[in-house]
């Protein structure tokens, strides 16, 4: 077998293989040793049909089998030997090869397409800038967080009179236009609408001031004009909806409104464990701690968002996109067309470029990943997650499961890999560029962002 690699350009190049029955006879014949050891044919004992037979039933698909399976290790091997630094996959020239006869022929020559990863150098001058924010927990945001967890383990009580931000429950029945109730109209009993919720304020400033045994008249369609909510309050399908009374009127049951939790020791247990806080001192300065972790969250999240642009925008090189795009086409064929590749291929050339400079850094620094720092950024990703639905009190044995749990999980471990190399690349920018240090509020860190 004879392979050989010829450079188009900087970015392109061609691998061409050649081989003669020699390099895969050997594994065509014990392949069909293999289906003559299985064949159940009529009149043969099983292992016994004849091996003239069975190649002329199975030789073609068998030789072409091995016959790719040698291009596959072949390429393989011999990108891993010559050390090539390639993107994406080879793919069959388009120019190079010739019609393949797999019945006649015994010497097959094959072409394939490479692309090479751009070489480039990064070097840092003064003139590489960026800030680094601090965001300090202030009174705004700290009473913002107690009124969240206010609400939170907040509940509804019984009221006397209806208010904007009351929930009523009754019985819909049909109304005509003028008031009027339609004989046999559409009915609904056990109904709630909260008022708070309604898009038409015309609507519902009837239910103000209403009280239990009240009826009051209204447009259901002005008040609510999402079907998904009109089906939930009608009780109909949603494809019930359009055909659905407006009017009506409803014969209020129940009112309640919605009391937040009073901010002392049954809420500092419900946030916290229990006798962990035990004062509204030690409560805002938990909230604090909080807030300011979630502010060095959001700044580390942007200070990695704005090293990746600086790095960007610095080094210069240039794709070569004819391959990357009919590379694309080839490993998503049927799943995108050449029109999907255009629009989209600028964002995927952007996300190839980063990745390109992250492999450089990581292999010119010598990075590696230990398993402890694999699993501190499972911790920190499980954090998050449960800090975005409100829990802030996972004890550490739970923690512990959940990052066994997704340890076993090797789309994740991938995931926490990438994330810890990409870490070290910001943390090199940071070691490499000019930080300027600034501190700045919350509100003039949300215009930022």
């Amino acid at each position: 077998m004879n392979i050989s690699k010829q450079n188009v350009d900087e970015l392109n190049a061609k691998i061409k293989l050649s081989f003669g029955k020699e390099d895969y006879e050997e594994k065509v014949k014990k392949s069909l040793n293999d289906y003559r050891k299985k064949i159940n044919m009529p009149g043969f004992r099983p292992g016994h049909v004849p091996m003239g037979l069975v190649e002329k039933m199975y030789r073609k698909p068998v030789l072409i089998e091995e016959v790719n399976k040698l291009i596959s290790e072949s390429l393989y091997n011999y990108i891993k030997e010559q050390n090539l630094d390639i993107l994406g996959d080879p793919i069959p020239s388009e120019t190079d090869n010739k019609t393949i006869d797999f019945d006649n022929n015994t010497e097959f020559e094959f072409t394939f397409d490479i692309a090479l990863t751009p070489s480039f150098e990064i070097s840092w001058t003064k003139k590489d800038k960026i800030t680094s924010y601090t965001i300090p927990a202030d009174d705004t945001a700290i009473n913002k967080q107690i009124e969240y967890y206010a609400r939170r383990f907040g509940k509804f009580v019984t009221a006397e009179v209806a208010e904007k931000e009351s929930s009523i429950t009754g019985n819909l029945a049909e109304v005509d236009e003028k008031g009027n109730l339609v004989e046999n109209g559409h009915v609904a009993e056990g109904v709630t609408i909260y008022l708070d919720l309604a898009k038409d304020d015309a609507e519902i400033n009837a239910f103000i001031g209403a009280k239990v045994g009240d009826i009051v008249k209204f447009d259901i369609k002005k008040a609510f004009p999402n079907n998904v909510e009109l089906a939930n309050l009608l009780k109909v399908e949603k494809h019930e909806v359009d055909a659905a009374p407006s009017h009506f009127q409803m014969t209020i049951g129940a009112i309640s409104k919605f009391e937040s939790a009073a901010v002392e020791q049954d809420l500092f247990d419900k946030v916290y464990k229990a006798g962990e806080v035990k004062s509204e001192e030690e409560f805002r300065a938990k909230i604090k701690d909080e807030v300011e972790n979630f502010n060095k969250m959001q700044v580390k999240y942007r200070f990695a968002n704005d090293a990746k642009k600086l790095l960007t925008e610095k080094v210069n090189f240039s794709l070569p996109e004819e391959f990357l795009k009919r590379w694309l086409l080839s490993t998503n064929e049927g799943k995108i067309t050449k029109e999907q590749i255009e629009q989209e291929f600028p964002m995927f050339a952007e996300g190839l470029k980063w990745q390109i400079i992250k492999n450089k850094i990581s292999k010119d620094n010598g990075f590696k990943v230990e398993e402890t720092e694999i699993k501190e950024m499972a911790k920190e990703e499980i954090r998050i997650q449960f800090l975005n639905y409100g829990i802030t009190n996972m004890d550490d044995e739970h923690l512990e499961y959940f990052i066994a749990e997704n340890m076993k999980k090797e789309e994740s471990v991938r995931r926490y890999v990438t994330n810890v190399i990409e870490q070290k690349v910001v943390d090199y920018v940071r070691q490499n560029a000019t930080v300027e240090e600034k501190e700045i509020s919350q509100d003039e860190y949300a215009k930022l962002a």
